[in-house]
């Protein structure tokens, strides 16, 4: 079996910032489904979450010049933090940290040209409890996690990892 750097890097980044803490361990959620406002050419929107850093996908803008990716979760979750890595280069990255009703701090490089939302996509309803005792996480719940841009920008993104807590 053959590791490449590539995804040894990409591991190493979206695990940055990961404690070991029982009350602050963060833990990825694998997105069940990926869609796109619009293909552009062989960049498809599951290419986001599949964990191949050779792929990538990227959403052109619709007709209203608005270019979204829309990542379907199995069930509701609090998601705490979400990282789209824009490039393959470990540095060229948005991580946005989500707290009370937004995801709107981000960090990275032109982060303030996408907004991402979490919200429910489902008629469901999926109850998200944490254990007896503990303190309310501060987070965003939803089983649907989108980036959106309004600017006629593309969204790439080599891949996408959602957390929770």
């Amino acid at each position: 079996m053959r590791i490449s750097l590539a995804v040894l890097t990409v591991t190493w980044l979206l695990c940055q910032g990961t404690r070991n803490s029982k009350e602050n361990t963060e833990i990825e959620i694998i997105a069940i489904l990926a869609t796109q406002s619009k293909d552009f050419r062989t960049y498809k929107a599951e290419n986001a979450v599949d964990r191949d850093m050779s792929t990538k996908s990227i959403a052109m803008p619709d007709e209203d010049g608005v270019a979204w990716l829309r990542l379907n979760l199995d069930k509701t979750y609090c998601v705490k933090k979400v990282v789209r890595l824009r490039s393959y280069k470990v540095t060229n990255n948005h991580t946005h940290f989500c707290s009370g009703q937004s995801c709107t701090n981000c960090e990275g490089w032109t982060c303030q040209d996408f907004e991402l939302s979490v919200f429910s996509d489902r008629s469901r309803v999926d109850h998200v409890t944490g254990n007896e005792g503990e303190e309310e996480v501060d987070c965003m719940t939803g089983d649907t996690v989108e980036f959106r841009t309004y600017n006629g920008y593309y969204i790439a993104a080599y891949e996408v990892a959602i957390f929770t807590v």
